[in-house]
Order: structure tokens, then sequence, then C-alpha cells
């Protein structure tokens, strides 16, 4: 899929459409172990899911990453994403928020970690993987 219109103009759908299910997958297992580390969340795992970006379309694979929280109420950590930077919408499955990363730019991935840890958190996270081991 190209991702710019023939004026050159890049749209988001059109970004979140073509990327690919190892792309996704990757940030996934990549952006989850920060998530885990979140006030009240429990696990952070990520998972494969379905996407339906368009409702003409069928759904699409996809990956995300499967939150739960202390209590098993989802609420507060869904009312939290709604009203970080970005706005990011999850999915109730049972007890756990599912963040499907197609309807999350990649650009955007920081932003997600900090809307639930703070900004510096990916500072410490990377400082954490890079020390050398004791």
């Amino acid at each position: 899929y190209e991702t710019k219109t023939p004026a050159g103009i890049e749209l988001p759908i059109w970004t979140m459409l073509s990327v690919s299910v190892e792309n996704l997958r990757n940030r996934a297992e990549r952006i989850a172990p920060q998530l885990a580390c979140a006030e009240g969340i429990t696990s952070a795992v990520p998972i494969e899911t379905r996407s339906r970006l368009l409702a003409s379309m069928d759904d699409r694979p996809s990956y995300g990453v499967a939150l739960t929280v202390v209590d098993d109420d989802i609420t507060l950590l869904d009312k939290r994403l709604r009203s970080a930077p970005i706005s990011v919408i999850g999915r109730s499955e049972g007890n756990r928020l599912v963040l499907d990363l197609r309807t999350v730019l990649p650009r955007q991935d920081l932003m997600l970690v900090d809307a639930l840890l703070g900004p510096t958190a990916m500072v410490d996270y990377l400082q954490t993987e890079q020390s050398p081991a004791n």
C-alpha cells in the first residue's frame, strides 16, 4: 500500500492499513514490558488481534498489548488513556484492555508509554536495558 496520496500528502489511515503484522508484533513486544511497569498494571502482554479500521473492510490481522490491572476494573485505565495527549481507545476483552497497535502510529508509541508512565519512563527503561549486568 502507498501511504501518500498522489499529491504527496500522507494519510494516517493508509499508514495504519499498510503496516505489516511483523512490524506491529515487534512494536508490541518492545512496548509491553514498559507498559507493565505502569502503576496499577499487573501485566502487559503482546497479543495477536484483529482490526477493523474502516466499516467497509474486512478485519485485518494485527498485534497489540493486552493490559490487566490490579483490581480487574479497566474503567480508570481506559479513561486515563482516552484523556492522554494522544487519545488511545482500547478494546475491553474480559478483564483486559487491549490496545491495538494498528490504530496507533509508530511515532506515537513513546506518547503511549508516556501516557501511562510519565515522560521520563522511556529514558529510565532504556538506561536499565543498556546497563551492564552485575
